[in-house]
C-alpha cells in the first residue's frame, strides 16, 4: 500500500495551475490554427468541438486515492477499507496512529507533540491498531455477504 503526506497542498494546486495552463495554451494554438486556416481559404466543416476533442486525452488512474485531513496533516490512502477504519477511530488516536506510521515519529516525539507521556501514546497506539484490525475484519466480512 502507498501512502502520501503533504504538509499543504501546494504540490497539487501547482499541478493543477500547469495543466490549466497548457489546456488554455493548447485551446489558444486551436484558434490561430482555425483562423489560419480560414484566412489562407482552408474551410473546416465541422464543430470546434470537434477539433479540441482530438487535442487533449484523460489519464486513467487505477488507483482512487481517500484523502484524510487532521489538523493541517493530510494522508492520502488507496485502502477503502483501511480509510473507513481510520475514520472510526477517536480523534486523539488517530493523530497519534497517522504521527507514528505516516511521519515516522516515536512515542517519545509524539508525546511531547501532543503533550502526553509516552506509555499514554504508546498504549493508545496499541489499542488503535487493535481496534483498526477488527473494524477491517468486520468491515471486509460485511462486503462479503453483501
Amino acid at each position: 500500500m502507498q501512502m502520501f503526506s503533504f504538509e499543504n497542498d501546494g504540490l497539487l494546486n501547482k499541478f493543477d495551475l500547469f495543466c490549466k495552463k497548457v489546456l488554455k495554451f493548447q485551446n489558444y494554438n486551436l484558434l490561430r490554427v482555425e483562423q489560419k486556416e480560414r484566412t489562407s481559404g482552408i474551410i473546416y466543416v465541422g464543430s470546434y468541438n470537434d477539433l479540441s476533442e482530438k487535442n487533449y486525452s484523460e489519464d486513467a488512474y487505477k488507483i482512487l486515492y481517500f484523502w484524510l485531513k487532521i489538523d493541517g496533516f493530510t494522508v492520502a490512502l488507496e485502502n477503502e477499507v483501511l480509510y473507513q477504519s481510520l475514520l472510526l477511530l477517536p480523534r486523539k488516536k488517530l493523530k497519534i496512529i497517522l504521527l507514528s506510521f505516516f511521519e515516522g515519529m516515536t512515542d517519545k516525539e509524539i508525546g511531547e507533540l501532543l503533550v502526553l507521556p509516552k506509555s499514554t501514546v504508546q498504549y493508545n497506539r496499541i489499542t488503535a491498531l487493535k481496534n483498526i484490525r477488527k473494524w477491517m475484519e468486520a468491515i471486509e466480512n460485511e462486503k462479503k455477504h453483501i
